[in-house]
């Protein structure tokens, strides 16, 4: 029965390896070439006390190859679970050759087992592989560690790219069994597995664990920790960029800026601080703004997820998929057993 699966997952098996080779030889290559790059770079700027202005340069330079490299990584395990998954049990229903197994005396529980650890283990090892290289090859680059918490950035490095895998291809043979038909099954699970891997970090990773929740002033005292002022809406509403955070926390969320009475601020209601034809020099620096708007008792507040909490979200969001993934090929097993093929 081994045999058999490796055989009619030869051809898939065989194309992936030779993108996961041709993959990583890229990585690997342009990865050295961006070390030594980097190497050079610090040389270079300590040498001439210029370094702040050429690493942010060099994280201009090379940042979107990193966030393309991150997007493909996103959509793969869903592409696994459209090409691998959702035909290896569909087209074995759909044209019947699931019959030559099961009258050899090889019961279902069986040809399913042997169908899940060939497909599953080639598409974790590939997924898996491909991540941790290009977590290696972004390295360089991480300026700032609360980058690592984006959702494609997050979804693509260290445990989570295994687990997403692993559910991608169990979604994939699930709905192929249900559909009985390959090319239907493919279209619904990728769209499935895409849905799954954007509304996991999106909407249930920020709840995992309690974040933390920092009210504050906006005032002269924290002129100096503002990182810049946004104003949306046609300036109906003001956030402001930089206060109480600390280094590398992952930003949950920043409410406008509201009054004593709750109200938001906006641009309209404090001309004074943001009207430019009421300032003969034009607008004030954004370290001003905060003085300005002191008079007036505003506040802000930012939720935020510390640094520390990196590694166990890493866990739980791996949790999910594993027992989604446990979910699905249980479901599979059963419906097997006591379904009419």
């Amino acid at each position: 029965m081994i045999w058999l699966a490796l055989r009619q997952f030869r051809t898939q098996g065989l194309a992936a390896l030779a993108l996961v080779v041709a993959a990583s030889a890229y990585l690997l290559v342009t990865g050295l070439n961006l070390r030594s790059e980097y190497a050079a770079d610090q040389v270079l700027c300590t040498a001439k006390n210029t370094c702040d202005a050429m690493m942010s340069d060099f994280h201009r330079a090379h940042v979107p190859t990193l966030d393309l490299i991150h997007l493909i990584l996103f959509v793969t395990p869903a592409l696994i679970g459209l090409f691998w998954g959702a035909p290896l049990i569909a087209r074995e229903l759909e044209t019947g050759t699931y019959q030559l197994a099961w009258n050899q005396s090889v019961t279902r529980a069986r040809w399913l087992t042997v169908k899940l650890l060939v497909v599953g283990s080639a598409a974790i090892l590939a997924v898996g592989l491909l991540s941790m290289l290009a977590t290696w090859w972004g390295r360089p680059l991480e300026f700032d560690a609360s980058d690592r918490f984006g959702v494609v950035a997050f979804t693509t490095r260290d445990l989570v790219p295994f687990a997403s895998a692993a559910f991608a291809i169990t979604l994939g043979i699930a709905i192929g069994a249900l559909m009985r038909r390959s090319v239907p099954a493919m279209a619904v699970t990728f769209a499935v597995a895409l849905f799954v891997q954007i509304f996991v970090p999106t909407v249930l990773r920020p709840h995992l664990l309690p974040s933390t929740t920092v009210t504050y002033a906006v005032n002269e005292q924290i002129a100096d920790q503002v990182h810049g002022i946004e104003l949306r809406n046609g300036g109906s509403e003001i956030f402001i960029v930089g206060p109480f955070l600390p280094k590398g926390a992952w930003v949950v969320s920043v409410p406008p800026v509201t009054d004593a009475s709750g109200q938001n601020v906006s641009v309209n209601t404090h001309p004074d601080c943001f009207a430019a034809e009421n300032k003969p020099a034009g607008p004030a620096p954004i370290s001003d703004l905060p003085t300005c708007l002191g008079q007036y008792h505003v506040n802000s507040s930012v939720t935020f997820q510390p640094a520390s909490h990196y590694w166990p979200l890493q866990w739980m969001q791996s949790a999910i998929y594993l027992a989604l993934a446990a979910l699905v090929t249980g479901w599979c097993f059963w419906w097997l057993q006591r379904r009419r093929v």
